[in-house]
């Protein structure tokens, strides 16, 4: 009995023994792989390190060569600022335009919508919102409706007259709403 009872106890230790052995190699391999996993990503935190010092080189490098010397302003910048002017004012003053002498078929659809409604008083049936600039295209300093015949190269008003007098029955309104927002406003007569 004892005998056997030795076998048992050796094919237990021998089996804990083996157990362990490959618990040591699988604790070894997983050692391993962390040192893999670790090393690879330091590589690629220091890949990813030396590619972000390269963009703040290049970074640096780009902002030195920005840097505004003794120079008011050169050529190539007043041009493209100049080019940048007239190019809203042309559309400011296209979309004025657009306000004041309207397609007539997109005019008559918003006056349809309006007689839809009961004919409302000062019933808007357009607005634009104008930004004017410190200075314009040409240098100078306008106010608001200043600028808009600048833009549009005519009398807002006098367009505002013309349109008047193709509406029979109808008064037109020009209200301009917080500093900005030129309207188009009708009301029954």
């Amino acid at each position: 009995m004892d005998t056997s009872s030795n076998l048992d106890n050796n094919n237990t230790n021998t089996n804990n023994n083996t157990d362990n052995s490959n618990n040591t190699d699988n604790n070894n391999n997983t050692d391993n792989n962390i040192s893999t996993n670790v090393d690879t990503n330091l590589d690629n935190n220091n890949n990813n390190l030396d590619t972000n010092l390269d963009n703040n080189n290049n970074l640096d490098t780009n902002i030195n060569t920005n840097i505004v010397t003794n120079d008011i302003i050169t050529i190539d910048e007043l041009l493209n600022l100049t080019n940048a002017k007239i190019m809203k004012e042309q559309d400011d003053g296209q979309s004025l335009l657009n306000i004041v002498a309207p397609n007539s078929n997109d005019l008559r659809s918003k006056l349809y919508g309006w007689a839809g409604l009961g004919f409302p008083p000062i019933y808007t049936i357009y607005s634009y919102t104008v930004q004017v600039p410190l200075f314009c295209s040409d240098g100078k300093t306008r106010q608001l409706m200043s600028y808009i015949d600048f833009c549009m190269k005519t009398s807002f008003n006098d367009k505002l007259v013309e349109l008047q007098t193709l509406l029979v029955g109808i008064h037109v309104d020009l209200v301009i709403s917080d500093p900005n927002i030129i309207i188009i406003a009708v009301s029954k007569v």
